[in-house]
């Protein structure tokens, strides 16, 4: 199956999660096989207890500076939102794939934590979180909730040509936020599955969707 080699493929994994994680892997895999790269940041920078999305944007901006070529964005829950700010403010950005994206970031957090829960966050200055991709509980810092509401989450007005999967199970970002999205931006077309937020139950799926999406 060919695949343009004019764009240069960056993939942002989620919270929490690391590139070496099935979806990053598998896409990486599939890239490799038709002789491309895919660029896989490590999000978390060897610190995640210091994570923030202006950590993540400012990161993966300094490959997007690099880079000679187009760009295309595959993200993945956070590493969604944070492609889609990202090709807000890019021109060179030119398609999106995102997996499941944590649109109205901010607002999930605030409504997933209770008030007491995130009083005590502040004054510790710390909360434990279980990161996945090192599969055991990990500090995260109060500024990193605070940074969430630093970036516009939810109202995007360049219209990117998007493709988004969505499970409809999925208990951690409703999929109607990406309905929503869609709603909204008529170059984006969303696929809802039969998944959860995790998106693993058919890979293959997602892979030649993608294809067809990128070329397109």
């Amino acid at each position: 199956m060919n695949l343009s080699k004019n764009y240069d493929y960056i993939y942002l994994h989620g919270f929490a999660s690391t590139p070496d994680s099935g979806k990053a892997q598998y896409f990486k895999a599939k890239f490799f096989d038709i002789g491309i790269s895919l660029y896989l940041p490590d999000l978390n920078q060897n610190d995640f207890s210091n994570l923030t999305i202006t950590r993540q944007l400012e990161q993966v901006q300094k490959l997007i500076k690099k880079s000679s070529k187009p760009i295309i964005l595959i993200g993945s829950s956070m590493g969604g939102i944070a492609s889609v700010i990202l090709a807000e403010n890019n021109s060179n950005i030119k398609k999106l794939i995102l997996l499941a994206p944590a649109f109205k970031i901010s607002q999930l957090w605030r409504d997933g934590i209770s008030v007491s829960q995130l009083e005590e966050w502040k004054i510790q200055g710390t909360s434990e979180v279980f990161h996945y991709g090192y599969e055991k509980k990990v500090q995260l810092n109060y500024q990193f909730y605070l940074d969430l509401f630093n970036h516009n989450d939810s109202n995007f007005s360049r219209a990117v040509p998007t493709l988004i999967f969505h499970g409809i199970n999925d208990d951690v970002v409703p999929i109607n936020l990406s309905q929503e999205y869609t709603q909204q931006n008529p170059n984006s077309t969303l696929i809802s599955l039969e998944d959860d937020h995790s998106l693993k139950k058919d890979l293959n799926y997602l892979w030649n969707k993608s294809i067809q999406f990128i070329n397109s």
